[in-house]
């Protein structure tokens, strides 16, 4: 399987997971973007540090698969920097009141998400038409200004 490298939003590289038994064979090659010491990450899991090797960067690692259950990556991807944590909130969206959920720090702001399920109602009906369901979740972009942002489909 092979998988891109993201940083500042530009694939700088790419990674190979391959199987094996109880383990996972990581290998990476991807560009030097500073000359800080660099480590790739799978969500918030720490891989290894990145070493230079001709020109660029390197990771070669075998991982237990019973310690790394963020491999294969989430969202299809690798990055030099760990997935922003979801935390709990609760708080007011424009003027309504938005249930209890939980809240990620984006570059342009934060993403919202609360359970999604079939039968059940939308977390805040009146702010229905900004919502997408994702990943089994509803969820809300708020730009840096608090107001949500509409999701591009």
């Amino acid at each position: 399987m092979d998988y891109p490298v993201i940083h500042d939003g530009k694939e700088i590289g790419r990674c190979t997971l391959e199987e094996r038994g109880l383990y996972w064979e990581v290998t990476c090659r991807c560009a030097a973007v500073s000359s800080e010491v660099e480590r790739l990450y799978s969500g918030q899991l720490r891989l290894g540090v990145l070493a230079p090797e001709h020109g660029g960067l390197a990771l070669r690692r075998r991982i237990s698969k019973a310690s790394a259950p963020e491999l294969p990556p989430p969202g299809g991807l690798f990055t030099l920097a760990p997935a922003a944590a979801w935390e709990p909130w609760t708080g007011r969206v424009l003027e309504y009141e938005v249930p209890q959920g939980l809240c990620r720090c984006e570059a342009e702001g934060q993403m919202l998400r609360f359970p999604y399920e079939d039968d059940g109602p939308c977390p805040c009906p009146p702010l229905f038409c900004l919502f997408s369901i994702e990943d089994g979740f509803w969820q809300l972009r708020l730009g840096s200004d608090g107001k949500p942002m509409v999701c591009a489909v």
